[in-house]
């Protein structure tokens, strides 16, 4: 849905931060939905929703945001 919402994948890897330790491999997520739209100083604003994800082994992290974007 172009202008309305937005997808995102990938992954990574994360070097061993210990000696005699493997790193470990990283995916990732993400979604960003526009809200609303709105004109401010002669600038379409645009209101969106994003929400994260980053997941390993024996971790997880997740995210929310509100922004504004021109």
């Amino acid at each position: 849905m172009p202008g309305r919402l937005r997808l995102r994948a990938g992954s990574y890897w994360e070097p061993a931060r210990i000696a005699d330790r493997g790193g470990r491999l990283h995916a990732t997520g993400g979604l960003e939905v526009r809200l609303f739209s709105f004109s401010f100083w002669d600038k379409e604003r645009r209101v969106r929703l994003a929400i994260a994800a980053d997941g390993a082994r024996q971790y997880q992290n997740f995210g929310l945001s509100i922004g504004f974007w021109h």
